[in-house]
C-alpha cells in the first residue's frame, strides 16, 4: 500500500512567497502542492473543489480576506487543517489565532526549517504554535488577556455597531454588509464610524487584532444578520 500523500494549497498574496514555499515543500517527503491561490476572489470555492488536507493561509491579507476565508473553511470544510501565516508575534495574538480554529501559526519571516516543522507537525494532526511562542504560553488555555486589554480600548458598543464591525472585520465591504442586513451603505458607514471612534481603531491591522481577541471567527457571518435588524 502506497504511503499517504498530504495535499497542500498555498493561499498568499505574494507570488514570490508561493514560489519559495513550493520549492521548500517539493523537497519534503509525503507532501504535494495541489493548488496555489494568489487572490482571495473565489478562493473558498477553489479550496472546496480541490479539498486539500492543509491550507497555508495568508492571515494578513489586505481587506482582511484571510479572516473571511478562514471563517468559511471552518464552516464548510472543517476537515481541512489551516496553517496561518501572519506578522503577529505577541503570545496573546498567537494564542487567540490558534483558538480561532487554525492548526498552526508561523511568522511570515520565519526560517525555512520552521516552515518545515510547522507543516510536518500539522500534517501529523498536531498543533504548531511556532518557536516565537513563549514557553510560558505553550497552552492556549492559559493565555493571559490583560496585555491586549491594555493595548485595545474596550468601551461598550451597541449591538448594531458590534454586528457591523464584526462583519467588516471578516472581510465584507460596506456594500456587502448593507445587502446582508437590508439597509443602505450609508447606514453601515455611520455605524462603522461610530464604532471606530469609540474603540479608537482606524487601521485594518488593529481591527484584525480586535476581531481575533474577541473571538469573532467562531460563528457564521449569517448569524449576525439574524441577530439584529438595523433600521
Amino acid at each position: 500500500m502506497a504511503d499517504y500523500i498530504t495535499k497542500i494549497i498555498i493561499a498568499d498574496r505574494h507570488p514570490s512567497f508561493i514560489l519559495g514555499l513550493r520549492c521548500l515543500i517539493d523537497t519534503m517527503y509525503g507532501l504535494q502542492i495541489v493548488g496555489e491561490i494568489a487572490s482571495y476572489v473565489g478562493a473558498y470555492g477553489t479550496i472546496l473543489e480541490i479539498n486539500p488536507d492543509i491550507v497555508i493561509l495568508d492571515f494578513s491579507m489586505p481587506g482582511m480576506r484571510g479572516l473571511a476565508t478562514l471563517n468559511q473553511i471552518k464552516i464548510g470544510a472543517p476537515n481541512i487543517s489551516i496553517v496561518a501565516v501572519s506578522e503577529y508575534r505577541q503570545d496573546h495574538y498567537v494564542a487567540s489565532i490558534l483558538k480561532s480554529g487554525v492548526k498552526g501559526h508561523i511568522l511570515r519571516n520565519a526560517a525555512k526549517n520552521e516552515y518545515c516543522n510547522a507543516i510536518s507537525t500539522v500534517s501529523r494532526g498536531k498543533i504548531y504554535a511556532g518557536t516565537s511562542f513563549s514557553a510560558n504560553s505553550s497552552s492556549t488555555d492559559n493565555v493571559q488577556d490583560s496585555s491586549i486589554k491594555n493595548n485595545i480600548k474596550s468601551p461598550t458598543l451597541s449591538e448594531r455597531e458590534t454586528v457591523v464591525l464584526r462583519m467588516i472585520s471578516l472581510g465584507l465591504t460596506n456594500k456587502n454588509v448593507a445587502l446582508s442586513l437590508g439597509v443602505t451603505a450609508n447606514t453601515i458607514d455611520t455605524h462603522k464610524r461610530r464604532a471606530s471612534e469609540k474603540l479608537e481603531i482606524y487601521s485594518r491591522a488593529k481591527l484584525v487584532q480586535y476581531a481575533i481577541f474577541n473571538g469573532w471567527l467562531g460563528r457564521p457571518i449569517q448569524e449576525d444578520a439574524l441577530a439584529v435588524k438595523i433600521a
